[in-house]
């Protein structure tokens, strides 16, 4: 993939990819004559948790934030941003006030299964794929015990 270069393992091949990004990111903005950045080429059009994912990375591997915690640590944010979520609904908050509380509590999710390794978006659909298999199953039940 990069040249004909071997890598050892899934986490060599990730900062192998990083550093080839950046290289093209740093051609790129040359042509331009600005300095690049790591952000630039993180498309806006991405799913928002694979976004938050990519952005929370590339943030921790420059330094520039993002860095994981440890689980334990990520679960305590992620409560605090529950108890933010659960402060704003009981002062009546204005929708943009709540919707930004929801959004640090999902970037908190994102951040806690980064730290365990896991995948967001998979998890979300494996989620959703039990969800739906849930709801078919009360709706057949329902049609069931409809008088007829």
């Amino acid at each position: 993939m990069f040249g004909g270069a071997t890598v050892k393992s899934a986490e060599a091949q990730t900062l192998e990819w990083e550093a080839h990004k950046a290289a093209e990111r740093a051609a790129r903005a040359g042509k331009r004559g600005v300095a690049p950045g790591v952000l630039d080429d993180l498309p806006l059009a991405l799913p928002a948790l694979l976004r938050a994912y990519k952005l929370q990375r590339r943030a921790a591997l420059t330094g520039l934030g993002g860095e994981l915690a440890p689980p334990r640590q990520a679960l305590a944010r992620l409560e605090r941003e529950a108890a933010a979520v659960e402060g704003e609904g009981k002062d009546m908050a204005t929708a943009a006030r709540l919707r930004e509380a929801l959004g640090d509590l999902l970037e908190s999710c994102v951040a806690l299964a980064r730290s365990l390794e896991l995948d967001c978006e998979q998890a979300l659909r494996e989620a959703n794929a039990r969800l739906e298999r849930e709801v078919r199953v009360r709706e057949a039940a329902r049609r069931a015990a409809a008088p007829r």
